[in-house]
């Protein structure tokens, strides 16, 4: 006989009979990092590759990401080969990701469609592009054993084009579904900055036409009105950080985007076109 732990014991998860019938559920929150505080996060699910994990411990969920683009219509399953034989495991899907998180209903969930009690959500139609989250856990939250995760592409294309994460536009990277901005600070002569962010501010005022400016001063001094905007960006499906330093020259916008914490370039804002991505989208 099934049973499921109280609400009143699970404090970061939840009873949804909306979702799951009595099955323990993750509370995803409506924040930006809501899954990553609820669910151990994995690299994203690659259609036709296999990802082994396991469950040890109670209150366990295993969430993995999954981009698709419009009208792909998936299977996502646990296999019979790779999964504990006793494995009571459940499947949710949330999404599609926005600024304002997973969202918190699942949009999909299956218990017991697959072998055994394994879950199987077999051709799920996803109407909108985007990023997917996909979330594996056990009936009552105490199951514990291996399982193998699998995404199968039902409707011949399922994988969004690829692309960089960012756009190929300004206004694209500032107004990113995906990437959402944490932080806007301007800056102007003066202000207290680390050797970081003069590092940062030199290198990326050298993407205009100032390509000889050695220090902040000088740099504040060549771009419009005298200040430069400093962004901090999330990518909400990934967890990586990034900081946008951005500036006017001649009234065109320029800069760069770095790694958080480094002066490694992973875009180039020259004239409002991005260039030169090494970020996927």
């Amino acid at each position: 006989m099934r049973r499921t732990l109280g609400c009143t014991l699970l404090f970061a998860l939840a009873c949804d009979s909306a979702d799951g019938g009595d099955a323990v559920s993750p509370a995803l929150g409506s924040g930006k990092a809501d899954a990553a505080d609820h669910v151990t996060m994995h690299d994203a699910l690659a259609f036709g590759a296999d990802r082994d994990e396991r469950f040890t411990e109670d209150l366990q969920f295993h969430g993995y990401p999954l981009a698709v683009r419009e009208g792909a219509v998936v299977t996502l399953e646990l296999t019979h080969a790779g999964s504990a034989a006793k494995l009571d495991a459940t499947l949710f899907v949330y999404g599609p990701h926005t600024n304002a998180g997973w969202g918190t209903d699942a949009i999909a969930f299956d218990d017991d469609s697959g072998w055994g009690r394994l879950p199987r959500l077999r051709a799920l139609e996803l109407d909108d592009a985007g990023d997917y989250l996909v979330v594996v856990g056990t009936h009552d939250a105490r199951g514990r054993g291996r399982f193998r995760m699998r995404a199968a592409c039902e409707s011949g294309e399922c994988a969004p084009p690829t692309g960089c994460v960012f756009g190929t536009m300004l206004v694209e990277l500032l107004e990113n579904p995906r990437v959402a901005i944490e932080s806007h600070v301007v800056l102007h002569a003066g202000d207290a900055i680390d050797a970081l962010r003069e590092a940062q501010i030199v290198d990326a005022v050298h993407e205009s036409a100032h390509d000889d400016v050695t220090t902040a001063a000088e740099a504040f001094d060549r771009v419009d009105g005298g200040e430069i905007n400093v962004y901090t960006l999330h990518d909400g499906v990934s967890g990586r950080r990034f900081t946008f330093i951005e500036f006017g020259a001649g009234d065109n916008s320029f800069g760069r985007v770095y790694d958080e914490g480094t002066t490694t370039v992973v875009v180039r804002d020259h004239d409002t076109d991005l260039l030169d991505c090494t970020v996927a989208g």
